[in-house]
């Protein structure tokens, strides 16, 4: 796929997201700038640079590892890296700086409707990798932790799907309180999966008005004893 077809759809696509971007169209390069959602970097910048078949994307950490910490943070990179399917981490030796490295590969792939999805993974796996281990990172490159005190992929992967477990826990305490029995023996004995297919945020969200709604049916007992005092 020609350079200036990917340019094109890149920036589409941004513009779709209502993503701000900078675009230096001598080096075919866009900046980006993220908010940490869960992480101590304040803010993650990542570098597209489309090439003739592809897009060069690298994300950077904010801050540089100290020079005492270098050795640590390359064992805690190898250890992220040995378990990532897609893109890596790197270290710069030279100053410490920590960035996310990912290609994505669009030769032969021409006018084709799945470049959205591509370039989606493109923009977002970066970013998400630094959210996701940037308290680790940011332990690490300061001296913090050593490398061997630190979560690899798997066991963030299970924590994640622990907490998601607990939420759920949650989520059907407050339905079955309101009246709404989520029941999974007759799910299983009608030969449907168990497993609820909706994101983390939209969990906590759910979560969140189940707890306005708390508050209301409290707010109605309340006035219901009053004016049952009143009589």
């Amino acid at each position: 796929m020609k350079a200036e077809k990917i340019v094109k759809a890149v920036k589409a696509y941004l513009k779709k997201e209502e993503l701000k971007f900078d675009y230096i169209g001598s080096k075919k390069a866009f900046m980006l700038s993220f908010a940490s959602k869960r992480c101590r970097f304040d803010c993650i910048r990542e570098f597209l640079v489309i090439s003739e078949n592809g897009i060069h994307s690298s994300t950077t950490c904010p801050i540089k590892a100290d020079e005492d910490a270098h050795d640590e943070v390359v064992k805690y990179i190898n250890k992220l890296n040995w378990m990532l399917r897609s893109g890596n981490f790197e270290m710069d030796p030279g100053d410490g700086e920590v960035r996310f490295r990912l290609y994505t590969d669009l030769e032969g792939l021409g006018d084709n409707s799945h470049i959205d999805g591509l370039i989606e993974n493109t923009v977002y796996l970066p970013v998400n990798m630094l959210d996701r281990f940037g308290n680790d990172l940011f332990r690490v490159m300061t001296g913090q932790a050593d490398a061997d005190e630190l979560h690899g992929p798997d066991e963030v992967k299970e924590e994640v799907h622990e907490e998601i477990r607990q939420k759920i826990s949650e989520l059907r305490r407050k339905l079955n309180k309101v009246g709404i029995d989520l029941d999974e023996d007759e799910a299983e004995k009608k030969g449907k999966p168990r497993h609820i297919g909706i994101s983390e945020s939209d969990l906590d969200e759910i979560l969140r008005d189940l707890d306005d709604l708390d508050d209301l049916d409290d707010d109605d007992d309340d006035d219901g004893g009053e004016d049952e005092e009143e009589e």
